[in-house]
């Protein structure tokens, strides 16, 4: 059974508390550019066509994570339908906050159904300068140790990923892709060490509009590809780990990229992983390793599944951490409540119980009503 949120789609400002009352139908795209008429944006995601339920409930990072923090640390209210009908209205800190504790981090898991989402709204800056800073493969490896030592300190007001790509494809296999909330003279204070110490090839700075920022983000296409992810530490990769990497991506026969969303901020490290179910917060970055399987013929696409998952496990148990991200969904990932829920998973089991005793919203990766 697939339930359809598309209807869910109101969004209603309330400017005295500075919060919009937003239905999860609704996508990100649709979300910016109605919010924009009035000033005003949610911290979330870069790519536009993904729906805010699952995405916010998840976890949520983009173009103003390193400010103003996670779309799930910016809920402050939730209304939902539990599997016996019952209507929830509020969940919050005060009602149903077992709950409320869930869905920040686990929503998109199987509790219910969430019709709406309360979220803090932020003005819109007048300029924000976008910002990209290129290297060639021999400065690859330079440029990401220069990255692990600058990015606790990159001003706040800057947020965004990098990708890494093959250099048989890619002039400038290594790139960082970011947005800064205000003009270009203060983006290019913003980012001076960086640039100063890893000499990149190509740099390209551009005032522009929110709306601008994030129309610039490639629409989501759904493509047949495996996806794998992991957190990794505040103190970045080692440099054995780099080389590994980029010889990886470098040798691979199936297409792959690997994508960073840079988190490394004291708006998202200083929330206490037992303030909600995501646990993700001192960290350096998300990684996203994406093997794009279209191109390929059936035997081909298994066997590039089979190459990537085998990597994936190797990397992820000499290089990153233990855990993974629950809003890039691995079906074939071991541990999974673990990796993506670590010390809450027995808390987020009981609260399931209460709520859907009978499991009636479950599937692969779904909370369970008892540990496996």
């Amino acid at each position: 059974m697939v339930i359809d949120v598309q209807e869910f789609n109101q969004i209603n400002i309330n400017f005295e508390t500075k919060t919009a009352v937003i239905g999860t139908g609704n996508r990100l795209g649709e979300i910016y550019d109605e919010l924009n008429k009035f000033g005003y944006l949610i911290s979330a995601g870069e790519c536009i066509n993904v729906g805010l339920g699952g995405h916010a409930t998840g976890g949520g990072f983009g173009w103003t994570g390193r400010k103003y923090g996670l779309a799930t640390d910016n809920i402050v209210s939730a209304e939902m339908v539990t599997a016996n009908g019952t209507f929830i209205s509020p969940i919050n800190l005060t009602h149903h906050s077992d709950l409320f504790f869930a869905i920040r981090g686990a929503g998109n898991a199987g509790y219910g159904i969430i019709t709406s989402l309360t979220l803090k709204i932020y003005p819109v800056q007048p300029i924000v300068t976008s910002i990209k800073i290129s290297y060639l493969p021999e400065q690859v490896e330079l440029a990401f140790i220069i990255l692990d030592k600058v990015a606790k300190n990159l001003n706040e007001n800057l947020s965004g990923y990098m990708e890494l790509r093959s250099k048989h494809n890619n002039t400038y296999p290594f790139q960082i892709n970011a947005a800064y909330l205000g003009i270009e003279e203060e983006a290019r204070s913003a980012v001076k060490e960086l640039i100063e110490l890893s000499n990149p090839a190509y740099i390209k700075f551009e005032e522009t509009t929110w709306l601008g920022i994030v129309d610039s983000y490639p629409i989501f296409t759904r493509s047949p590809s495996k996806i794998t992810s992991y957190t990794i530490p505040p103190s970045g990769f080692s440099q054995e780990a780099i080389r590994v990497l980029i010889n990886f991506i470098n040798n691979f026969e199936c297409d792959t990229v690997t994508l960073f969303d840079l988190y490394s901020s004291d708006v998202i490290s200083r929330i206490s992983i037992n303030d909600s179910a995501f646990i993700h917060r001192n960290i350096f970055a998300v990684m996203e390793l994406i093997t794009h399987l279209g191109a390929y013929s059936k035997d081909a696409q298994t066997k590039c599944v089979e190459r990537h998952l085998q990597f994936s496990k190797e990397f992820q148990a000499k290089y990153t951490s233990y855990f993974s991200y629950q809003d890039y969904i691995d079906r074939d990932l071991s541990d999974w409540l673990t990796r993506y829920y670590g010390p809450h998973v027995p808390r987020l089991i009981e609260i399931k119980k209460k709520y859907d005793p009978n499991n009636l919203f479950n599937w692969k990766q779904s909370i369970p009503t008892k540990l496996p």
